[in-house]
């Protein structure tokens, strides 16, 4: 863990070094605002640091205020990489082609009109990135199962990766209670990245998510930054919040519709106390099925598309942060809900993304079962979304 930090830090301080670098090549007038900048990329190169600290040190509204320039910073940063090398390689291949050609460097692109051109492209992509963060959506999810009584229904809400702390305005935060307060939940699910600081920084939060009520409970599982905030100032916001963890363990929400959850594989990273044995937390569903979803040979609670209509049969969904599929669990389980990827966040973040998660965004059959990964109703780093709007969503089980 530490090794990829100092990996991020020391190639976030060579992007850095290149910008510097061009405003220095462009603008040799500048003079002194050019040590101002100097000085400025220095601070933001230690922002990550810093604002770790104002958080222990229970600033966290300064924390916050400080860590949204310095992530911010971060994607302009990134951004500004990304196009104006995007420029360097086009001012390369006219350099060549002007050798045989000279007319070709008339294409050239100067980097006095590239940089404001740029800069204007980052402000816009800023301002955009602040306005889809705030735009939460409403996602609506409807499915069958004759594991409920006929004309029974149960709505469940879920919500992921809130990220509580320095990452999450309290207005914003504010909203997103006030949302999945709207749906009127049977059951309200946290699918991990609840929290990033301690319960003394967050009574207010606690509070609120502890006014809200679902008849049928109100459950959550650990995510990795649950385990990178500590497990015991976790544990302690959960408890204030009124969330039952479901740590390799399942509950039944109705007679025949089943709720399991694990922790996040990062405890195991960070050794401390984690529960990811699927198996454990699925003990006693239905008998396993094949791959076409057909039950082998006890009954499972299924959706209308299966041919399964025994009123006794269990739907079961497992709450997994990650959206890795246990291929011996999927098995056992009808719909995995999972969350962690935020969709990418910020463009283009997602093809990085895909790259480490196949099944990243939306729902997915699976064979039999099914997997939805939420992208999240918060944000982690910069306070921006860009192509990847947060959501609250909606799961109806129903059998009308």
């Amino acid at each position: 863990m530490a090794g990829l930090f100092l990996i991020f830090m020391g190639s976030y301080a060579v992007l850095n070094v290149y910008l510097f670098a061009k405003v220095y090549c462009v603008y040799p007038q500048l003079g002194r605002l050019r040590i101002a900048l100097a000085i400025f990329q220095v601070v933001m190169v230690a922002g990550p640091v810093l604002g770790h600290y104002l958080e222990k040190w229970h600033s966290l509204s300064t924390a916050r205020a400080f860590s949204s320039v310095v992530y911010c910073w971060a994607v302009v940063i990134f951004w500004f990489t990304l196009l104006m090398a995007a420029g360097d390689i086009w001012n390369a291949g006219v350099r060549l082609s002007g050798m045989h050609w000279p007319a070709a460097k008339a294409a050239l692109l100067p980097g006095a009109l590239a940089l404001p051109v740029i800069g204007g492209i980052i402000a816009v992509l800023l301002c955009y990135g602040l306005y889809e963060a705030q735009s939460i959506r409403v996602t609506h999810l409807d499915f069958t199962t004759p594991a409920l009584a006929k004309g029974q229904s149960i709505r469940l809400v879920q919500v992921t990766d809130l990220h509580l702390g320095e990452h999450m305005n309290p207005h914003r935060f504010e909203r997103i209670v006030e949302l999945i307060r709207q749906q009127r939940p049977d059951v309200i699910i946290s699918n991990g990245d609840l929290v990033d600081t301690s319960l003394e920084n967050l009574r207010p939060q606690a509070a609120l998510l502890a006014s809200l009520e679902a008849p049928l409970g109100k459950f959550a599982v650990l995510g990795n930054h649950e385990y990178y905030n500590g497990l015991a100032r976790s544990l302690a916001f959960h408890d204030a919040c009124g969330f039952k963890l479901l740590r390799g363990q399942s509950t039944m929400l109705s007679p025949h519709v089943r709720l399991a959850g694990v922790d996040d594989p990062a405890g195991l990273r960070t050794r401390q106390e984690c529960h990811i044995d699927e198996a454990a937390a699925l003990a006693g569903a239905d008998e396993p099925r094949d791959e076409q979803g057909r039950d082998v040979p006890a009954t499972h609670g299924r959706d209308a598309h299966a041919t399964n209509t025994d009123p006794h049969a269990t739907y079961t969904i497992l709450l997994k942060h990650q959206p890795r599929v246990n291929e011996e669990s999927k098995k056992r389980f009808d719909l995995q809900l999972s969350g962690h990827t935020h969709g990418g966040q910020v463009f283009p973040f997602h093809l990085f993304t895909r790259l480490f998660y196949q099944r990243y965004s939306g729902l997915y059959e699976l064979g039999g079962s099914r997997l939805y990964v939420n992208v999240g109703a918060g944000t982690w780093g910069p306070p921006l979304r860009v192509l990847a709007q947060p959501e609250v969503t909606v799961i109806t089980l129903s059998n009308p």
